[in-house]
């Protein structure tokens, strides 16, 4: 049988006492309870992200630098050698990927035949060959025997990377100065172009400028080398002690 309590004062004390009693119980369920709920919301919020993660994959842009065999792209060329004389060189270039195969590092990698002609009255004569690399993080291209860093991956404005490291060159800092943009390259009109900054420099002994642009789909369609040692910083024929400049634009392209 519960007691009765008559005295006010002695029933408060009670439930006070009760109270002290059960406190340690009942903060440990409300932090149970606390546990539960943030859990509950992490849980929510890792599903969302992988959800997200899962819907919208990295696009990584490499259509900039397609390695379809059967792919071929026609260049006109001014090649100008300055030394003691001063050379101008006009002629076309045909680039065609006809092989794949793996190189000494095991990657899947590209043949590259580059056909030479003066002019397009003339048939086309085998040139060398070059070969190209695409992997999911770079876009290489041995020219020459030596090994250049074209394209990074995934391909976004002002990325920077060394394009001279595979070689022995002096370290060229490219970068992308645009992309995903429309322009007209020699008389050909492009969706979608990539801007790649490989050299910008001048002084009052030397002017270095090179680029390329990228179509998407297509690949390379520009090309500008200038290379110079000159005198006073100035850039005229006269002041030019030697170098080269080599110029080189798509003018048709396709698919065998």
């Amino acid at each position: 049988m519960r007691p009765i309590y008559k005295d006010g004062k002695m029933a408060q004390k009670i439930n006070k006492n009760r109270i002290i009693y059960m406190l340690p119980f009942l903060i440990n369920k409300i932090n149970k309870v606390a546990a539960l709920a943030t859990m509950a919301i992490l849980i929510c919020f890792y599903m969302q992200a992988c959800k997200r993660n899962v819907g919208n994959p990295v696009d990584l842009k490499q259509e900039y630098f397609p390695v379809d065999i059967g792919n071929w792209i026609i260049y006109d060329v001014v090649d100008i050698r300055h030394d003691i004389n001063h050379d101008t060189l006009n002629y076309q270039i045909k680039e065609m990927i006809t092989a794949d195969f793996f190189d000494n590092s095991g990657r899947l990698a590209q043949r590259v035949e580059r056909y030479v002609r003066n002019s397009d009255t003339e048939p086309w004569q085998f040139g060398d060959v070059w070969h190209s690399i695409r992997t999911s993080r770079s876009a290489e291209k041995v020219e020459e025997d030596e090994r250049f860093v074209k394209l990074i991956f995934p391909v976004t404005e002002f990325k920077y990377w060394d394009g001279n490291a595979y070689n022995q060159r002096v370290s060229w800092e490219y970068y992308i100065d645009s992309i995903d943009y429309s322009g007209v390259v020699g008389s050909i009109a492009y969706d979608s172009l990539a801007y790649v900054m490989q050299r910008e420099n001048s002084n009052f002994v030397e002017y270095e400028q090179a680029f390329e642009v990228y179509a998407k789909n297509i690949g390379l369609v520009e090309k500008q080398l200038i290379d110079l040692d000159v005198r006073s910083g100035m850039i005229v024929l006269d002041s030019i002690v030697k170098g080269i400049e080599l110029y080189q634009t798509a003018i048709d392209y396709g698919s065998n």
